[in-house]
């Protein structure tokens, strides 16, 4: 039986030799040398059975759904992981920008560019804490905020054995300029 490895997406990320569920896309890709893509609604939960998937990566994603469907999704994941599976969790280091933030450190953000991320700002009025709003909100995209403390103690809440923060894996781990600067990455094995 060949190994499930999942990738819970959102947006444009594709895993080649993942079964790749995201809810944003309208179409599912045909499977191409193991690499599958199901559109599904993840705030239901995931559409796999019990104990099917040696590893889950979402990069991203949790931070776009309510609370409630986080823990949801977040149980479901547990449920799927095969005992020593492991679920690997990308997420905004909002503590680290708050913190450049308030050292007014403009080098943190200096890969990003406002006009193209928020061009409602009127230009000559570009401040630090425009950033700020744009990594919080996302122009209503975000919903809630994680940082290393909940997400480590949730899923140790839901069962996991072992769950660390990790450094960037260039394996599992896109390899984004701006991704490896504002996220932080935690492991953990059922």
């Amino acid at each position: 039986m060949r190994e499930l490895k999942l990738h819970l997406g959102c947006g444009s990320v594709i895993k080649t030799g993942w079964v790749n569920i995201d809810m944003i896309r309208s179409a599912p890709l045909t499977e191409v040398n193991g690499t599958r893509f199901i559109a599904y609604d993840l705030r239901l939960g995931l559409p796999l059975d019990d104990l099917s998937a040696s590893m889950i990566y979402s990069s991203h994603l949790f931070e776009h759904l309510e609370y409630k469907h986080s823990v949801r999704l977040l149980k479901d994941c547990h449920r799927v992981l095969k005992p020593g599976g492991v679920f690997r969790i990308s997420l905004p280091d909002f503590k680290r920008s708050f913190e450049a933030y308030v050292r007014s450190d403009a080098t943190h953000f200096d890969l990003l560019n406002l006009g193209e991320l928020l061009p409602e700002v009127e230009p000559g009025t570009e401040t630090l804490v425009d950033h700020i709003n744009f990594g919080v909100y996302q122009h209503g995209e975000h919903k809630c905020l994680y940082d290393e403390e909940k997400i480590v103690t949730l899923l140790r809440h839901l069962g996991y054995v072992s769950v660390e923060r990790s450094l960037f894996d260039p394996e599992i781990d896109p390899d984004d300029p701006i991704r490896r600067r504002h996220s932080f990455y935690v492991e953990a094995v059922k």
